[in-house]
């Protein structure tokens, strides 16, 4: 109910991994995508940016959509508690949208001279370009605000992955929406489900759509995610050794075969019995 915290702890670990694309490396570009998760009190708070190829502070602008969304939640749920109902999980997923969007804001009121010249504060917003997706997770629900591409992904009670929320596809191939758009709030799409036994969901850039997703159908590639799952769940494996397997994973050839582009994760798991062997690997499709 409004007021209290989650019933019980959800989460058993969060990973985290983001890796620059081989064309970024070829270019000298740093990785423009940036992750982050939190968990506080039971809850647990998960967030993606992918900054614009085109803009010149992409990176910049995802990191500060990630920390800034983060720290929002980190101050909302405890203040407020869980939402009471849809129209207050609405409100609450807005009000991290919208710290995000402030974050950038700040930012773009700020001259930077390293760049020689005066861009109006207009241009300068734009310039931090980025996709912007969070969920949330308490004890009984998951709610996403998502602009942008990327894709967020569930793991049902009976094991098999469902889609949270789908890229918002532009009429034009390979364009989208950003969180520095002037209807940043009218392109957000919310998602809300009940928890329902779910195992576990992940946040992904579009530069892994072709290695986890069945674009063709629209649905996560389920073998995909179910090594990537068995892998997070792994307990005899620290989590700081994990994220550097799951770069690796993401650096590696059969991955970047199928994408040149900058590739990130954010994977929570809830808990639920062992289903999976210990030693697993992430595997693509």
């Amino acid at each position: 109910m409004a007021g209290s915290a989650a019933s019980a702890p959800i989460a058993r670990r969060c990973l985290c991994a983001r890796e620059a694309g081989t064309s970024h490396l070829e270019t000298g570009l740093e990785c423009q995508d940036a992750v982050g998760a939190l968990e506080a009190q039971g809850r647990v708070f998960l967030a993606l940016a992918d900054g614009a190829g085109s803009a010149r502070r992409a990176s910049v602008g995802s990191s500060l959509a990630v920390a800034s969304a983060l720290e929002a939640a980190r101050e909302l749920w405890p203040t407020h508690g869980d939402p009471a109902d849809d129209s207050a999980w609405r409100e609450r997923l807005l009000g991290v949208l919208r710290a995000a969007r402030s974050s950038l804001e700040e930012r773009a009121a700020e001259p930077d001279p390293s760049d020689g010249i005066e861009d109006e504060v207009a241009d300068r917003l734009r310039q931090l370009a980025t996709t912007f997706l969070f969920a949330a997770v308490d004890g009984q629900r998951v709610g996403m605000i998502h602009v942008g591409d990327g894709w967020g992904v569930i793991e049902e009670a009976d094991g098999r992955f469902s889609v949270l929320s789908a890229p918002d596809r532009s009429e034009y191939f390979n364009e989208t929406v950003f969180l520095t758009g002037e209807r940043y709030e009218e392109d957000a799409r919310i998602s809300l489900r009940d928890l329902d036994g779910a195992g576990g969901a992940v946040l992904t850039s579009d530069g892994l759509e072709m290695v986890l997703i069945d674009l063709a159908r629209a649905e996560p590639h389920q073998p995909a995610f179910t090594g990537l799952l068995a892998f997070a769940r792994d307990a005899a494996t620290s989590v700081e050794d994990k994220a550097k397997r799951l770069s690796a994973f993401l650096r590696s050839e059969r991955v970047c075969k199928k994408t040149d582009d900058d590739k990130s994760l954010v994977i929570a798991v809830f808990e639920r019995p062992e289903k999976q062997a210990a030693d697993v690997e992430p595997e693509s499709a």
